[in-house]
């Protein structure tokens, strides 16, 4: 009798950026399950910003933006993306997030960067990559 093969979900997504991104933040999420943190929203999204990804570790939250690039060679350092502009709007969301979850304002929470630079094969398939962390960008 053969074995039953294993369905898989495929998602089409019909902006090769914004599948990047996803990639990015997809390996950020898991870095930090692995290293504790609770994932608590991805992708939150406000007319006047959005939140990557947002998590809770040991009683304070963590708000990661992530930069995902994957052409060689780089014209620009990707974490130059996040500046003070950017920032300001991160602010911002953060404030609703934590007003429109019911989570106290006071509650002890930092932005760190995340940059991810993906490494492609010849035929274009990902085949590994470096994270690498900037933290404590901002915080409250």
């Amino acid at each position: 009798m053969p074995t039953p093969r294993k369905r898989v979900k495929i998602v089409a997504v019909a902006n090769p950026r914004k599948e990047i991104g996803l990639l990015g933040e997809g390996i950020v999420a898991g870095y930090l399950r692995r290293r504790g943190h609770k994932i608590l929203a991805r992708n939150y999204t406000k007319p006047w910003g959005e939140l990557d990804i947002v998590s809770e570790r040991k009683g304070k939250l963590y708000v990661s933006e992530v930069k995902t690039v994957s052409k060689r060679p780089l014209e620009y350092r990707p974490e130059e993306l996040i500046h003070v502009h950017k920032v300001r709007r991160i602010f911002r969301t953060t404030m609703s997030f934590l007003l429109e979850k019911g989570i106290n304002e006071d509650v002890a929470w930092q932005l760190d960067g995340y940059v991810v630079v993906l490494r492609k094969n010849p035929e274009g398939k990902v085949i590994g990559g470096t994270l690498k962390r900037l933290p404590n960008i901002a915080g409250g």
